[in-house]
């Protein structure tokens, strides 16, 4: 080789590839108690699918959420992709981050994204009017303190569902028998870590 001489018919044995995948822009955002994670690129080179890892609070690792999202092929357009995480109860700081995988299994991440929520505590009861027995259906954003007493029309306990104890957070379904008590109206009295909510039952015949 001499300066300022170029030579086009040697190969120098360096070549770069492009990457398969061109991020445009990856969000995460809370839709009715949900996570939803979604994500565009602008190109997509034998791409097989992708998934996604999430990161919760404290935690050092990422965890694949469930579902894989299949790659819609090669083309040079602007294509769009999502998937919602389910299980995210728990108030608390959520990070996400896409994994693209090749055919070959390779692969690579998008940026981080963050998703910050309270959590949103729910109480419900069902079926009422009862007869022979009800649910009450509460759901935690935390771990809490939690206990469940029937009173009648003139403030008089007349049934402990559940004695005070810790309910995990989530969802939990817990079932009352009303056999045991004349038809009237009832006062429900839910205590959450020293909360109380009361909801109206009526047992009918």
């Amino acid at each position: 080789m001499q300066p300022a001489t170029a030579y086009e018919n040697i190969d120098m044995g360096v070549s770069f590839a492009p990457l398969p995948v061109e991020w445009l822009d990856v969000t995460a955002t809370r839709v009715n108690n949900t996570h939803l994670i979604e994500w565009r690129v602008a190109r997509e080179s034998n791409v097989s699918h992708y998934e996604v890892e999430r990161r919760y609070g404290n935690e050092k690792e990422f965890y694949t959420i469930p579902g894989k999202v299949l790659a819609k092929g090669n083309a040079s357009e602007v294509k769009s992709y999502d998937l919602t995480d389910m299980d995210v109860a728990k108030s608390g700081i959520y990070v996400y981050r896409v994994k693209q995988y090749d055919f070959d299994g390779k692969f690579n991440y998008s940026k981080l994204v963050k998703v910050s929520h309270n959590g949103e505590n729910s109480i419900d009861l069902y079926p009422n009017p009862a007869r022979n027995e009800t649910n009450i259906q509460i759901v935690l954003s935390q771990d809490s303190e939690v206990s469940i007493e029937v009173f009648d029309a003139a403030s008089k306990l007349v049934k402990v569902i559940k004695v005070s104890d810790v309910q995990k957070a989530g969802d939990m379904i817990y079932n009352a028998n009303l056999q045991d008590i004349p038809a009237g109206v009832y006062n429900v009295v839910i205590t959450i870590d020293g909360v109380q909510t009361q909801k109206k039952l009526i047992r009918i015949e």
